[in-house]
């Protein structure tokens, strides 16, 4: 015979409590014995602590659910505070501006870049976030470089997800691409595919810039291959190509347009009308005098002060690099 109460709640330190169970062979003083033992200290002591914990279990009272309760409350706030950041984010890149600029302190006066500086703004209007950009907050956090980026490609895949989606709807596909070298002097590779949607309007989304390691056929090749098959499609369903006259694009042996043709042999290529535009424009350009003039002045000026600006940084480099030699020695 054993007491529930006392085996789950009674004191083990007590000099009373046994963890055995009490044998009974006659019944008579069994009775007896368990009115005693209803009476003692330690089992009505067991029976309190039974019925509280009863009642908090009941009531969703118990330490562990209010530690739930508070977690549950934690998650929800630093939700609330992500979909704030996230809305930034969108903000900024739907305007076409930078996160962050080339120097940021972490400063009260000092410009921290588009995303922080936008959530101090808004942080004015909004108690909850306010409350989380508080340089005294321990809570201070999704503000770093790396947060930011994260952002960014969390953001990047779900775009490309809900274009990878719309296309599977669609079906076909024309594929446009072209490179272009930045200002940094790095060739860069546009991909964006034009497709119709199910009710009819078409669609044109750019997809990704990829750097190029050199200009040759093949290697724009398997740039679009690996980022059509990125987005989980099929290049036998292109149905167009649309590039610039170069023949590393244009080429009928080797070019890009040829080599997706083997893949696809409904692809037809067509030359950008936009770069034919450019042509036209270019050409009307050159046969006048003044615009020619006024070009290679500008193009001149331009490539000279890159000049300038590129050994002022050397410069810079230099100087810097010897002054840590003269404080180390």
């Amino acid at each position: 015979m054993f007491c529930h109460h006392c085996w789950l709640f009674s004191d083990r330190t007590s000099s009373s409590y046994s963890p055995n169970w009490i044998e009974v062979n006659n019944f008579k003083k069994g009775l007896a014995k368990i009115v005693k033992h209803e009476q003692s200290v330690m089992h009505l002591n067991a029976t309190s602590c039974f019925m509280t914990t009863k009642y908090r279990i009941t009531k969703d009272e118990t330490v562990i659910s209010q530690l739930t309760s508070e977690e549950k409350k934690r998650v929800e706030r630093n939700r609330d505070i992500l979909k704030r950041h996230i809305d930034v984010v969108l903000y900024l890149g739907r305007q076409g501006l930078a996160l962050r600029g080339h120097k940021e302190c972490d400063g009260r006066d000092v410009n921290e870049g588009n995303f922080i500086e936008l959530l101090k703004l808004l942080a004015k209007y909004d108690g909850l976030l306010n409350d989380h950009l508080n340089p005294q907050s321990a809570n201070r956090f999704y503000l770093s470089s790396k947060i930011q980026n994260d952002f960014i490609e969390s953001i990047s895949k779900e775009i490309t997800d809900t274009i990878a989606n719309e296309m599977k709807g669609a079906k076909f596909f024309a594929i446009i691409a072209d490179s272009t070298i930045d200002h940094t002097k790095v060739d860069e590779f546009s991909i964006c595919l034009r497709y119709v949607l199910k009710n009819g309007q078409i669609a044109e989304r750019f997809i990704s810039f990829q750097q190029l390691e050199d200009s040759k056929s093949e290697t724009m090749y398997h740039k679009i291959l690996s980022t059509i098959q990125t987005l989980g499609l099929d290049i036998a369903l292109c149905r167009g190509q649309a590039y610039d006259g170069a023949s590393s694009m244009s080429g009928a042996v080797s070019g890009v347009q040829i080599r997706i043709k083997l893949d696809a042999p409904n692809a037809i290529y067509v030359h950008c009308y936009a770069h034919k535009l450019n042509l036209v424009l270019l050409n009307t350009v050159e046969a006048i005098p003044k615009p020619v003039c006024f070009l290679e002045l500008y193009k001149t000026c331009t490539t000279s002060l890159q000049l300038v600006y590129l050994d002022c940084i050397s410069s810079k480099t230099i100087k810097r690099s010897v002054h840590l030699s003269i404080h180390f020695l």
